[in-house]
């Protein structure tokens, strides 16, 4: 009956815009870069003229939606993403970017240059973020916990040597735990990686459309605006996003 109703009222609107079918990306929890991408996204469907909103979910559930058609894509992910979720479709123009990090207690005197130096250490990553999880291959202590706080948490105890996080996620998480006085950032990124949005495999109409707004944000400048105006506002009051 709810279903009838809400038909009616969407025939009978003046506007036929109101009618517009409403596109579901899935946000992965306390993540700030996906704050940036979904930032990006909104841009781009205003100017479609679409309406989009988002859900948040922990990393591996964000993908069990996207991937299964529950959602109708990812805000952004790495390339070898659209490799191994075939439902899940590249838009070819990435919109963000990630340095994989490592994060260790203040006092210790690790230093690393890339993924591979990890290997005679501890290592603790987030569950379902991928970049961390190809970052950490081969480590035999590796500890995956559910999200960035617990993570970092389980580092200030002593449980694990290093943390691996995006850059600027770690730097939040510090920052709203209060532990950015007992962990530090190691100076030097072990990867980086482009971002792409995904759309489920039904919605592949969109990709194009997409694409054409994201590279025109490339070209004015605009997107990367966007992205230091948005790491601005994180740092700034991070308690006040998830």
């Amino acid at each position: 009956m709810k279903s009838i109703v809400a038909l009616a009222i969407c025939l009978l609107s003046a506007g036929a815009g109101l009618c517009q079918e409403t596109f579901v990306f899935t946000q992965i929890i306390s993540t700030p870069d996906q704050i940036v991408g979904a930032e990006i996204l909104k841009v781009a469907f205003r100017r479609m003229d679409t309406p989009v909103t988002f859900r948040f979910y922990p990393g591996a559930r964000a993908l069990e939606m996207s991937s299964s058609g529950k959602a109708d894509g990812e805000v952004h992910r790495v390339w070898e993403i659209g490799d191994k979720y075939p439902t899940l479709r590249r838009v070819p123009t990435p919109i963000n970017f990630i340095e994989t990090v490592g994060f260790v207690k203040s006092d210790s005197n690790i230093d690393i240059e890339k993924c591979e130096d990890l290997q005679p250490h501890r290592v603790a990553i987030v569950r379902g973020i991928k970049h961390t999880e190809m970052c950490s291959e081969g480590v035999e202590e590796l500890s995956v916990l559910n999200d960035g706080e617990s993570m970092m948490k389980f580092l200030e105890k002593g449980r694990t040597d290093i943390a691996l996080d995006a850059g600027l996620n770690g730097l939040m998480q510090l920052k709203k735990s209060g532990l950015d006085s007992t962990i530090k950032r190691l100076p030097k990124a072990l990867g980086k990686s482009l971002l792409y949005a995904y759309v489920h495999k039904k919605h592949i109409a969109l990709i194009p459309k997409l694409d054409n707004e994201f590279k025109k944000m490339v070209e004015s400048g605009e997107m990367p605006a966007i992205r230091e105006r948005v790491i601005q506002e994180i740092l700034a009051n991070p308690d006040t996003y998830k």
